[in-house]
């Protein structure tokens, strides 16, 4: 039992030191008790964390960009709707809506993703909202059903996005006219 004691502080002075090492160890700690050779590691890495190509490789990640890929643009492989089936045979009687679903994908190769809208006219999209205030996206208003107008439409609006280094960044410029089917995706 008096060994135990012995071992003990008698100063504050010793127990300070105990506590903070740096002070006994001729500064090798910080102020955490971590060695300091490791603390700046750390910073370091903070440091290189937000330099550009760091950043560049998390988009490339994020977005499945790579560096000095060609860019890459949209091309409409085929338009249908499961409410008019054919579509090109749809002749509506008034007013109308339905589902039209537009699918895209990179020009030039095979693959496509479905982007959905509702084709309607004013006087039905009235009829059909309820409450005071709807949002109209995924909306696309017509007078008149025209397939072929219709299908230009939808050209002109993939040719309209331009040129991207992703297919992710073209669906989101896409995803404004219908709703992209990994629009709300996470991985």
């Amino acid at each position: 039992m008096a060994a135990a004691i012995s071992r003990l502080p008698r100063r504050f002075d010793e127990s300070f030191k105990m506590i903070c090492p740096d002070q006994d160890q001729g500064g090798q700690f910080d102020w955490m008790g971590l060695p300091k050779r490791r603390r700046q590691r750390k910073s370091q890495m903070a440091t290189t964390r937000n330099s550009p190509k760091l950043q560049e490789a998390a988009a490339t990640r994020r977005h499945g960009i790579q560096r000095g890929l060609r860019q890459m643009r949209a091309e409409l492989k085929s338009i249908f709707s499961p409410d008019a089936d054919p579509l090109e045979d749809f002749l509506p009687m008034g007013s109308f809506g339905i589902l039209v679903m537009a699918m895209i994908g990179p020009a030039g190769e095979a693959g496509a993703e479905s982007f959905d809208f509702v084709l309607c006219t004013p006087e039905w999209f009235s009829a059909n909202t309820s409450g005071e205030f709807t949002i109209g996206r995924h909306y696309l208003f017509v007078r008149d059903f025209d397939y072929a107008r219709l299908k230009e439409f939808v050209q002109d609006y993939c040719t309209s996005c331009g040129e991207e280094r992703s297919w992710a960044l073209l669906a989101e410029k896409l995803s404004r006219l219908g709703k992209w089917e990994f629009e709300d995706y996470q991985s």
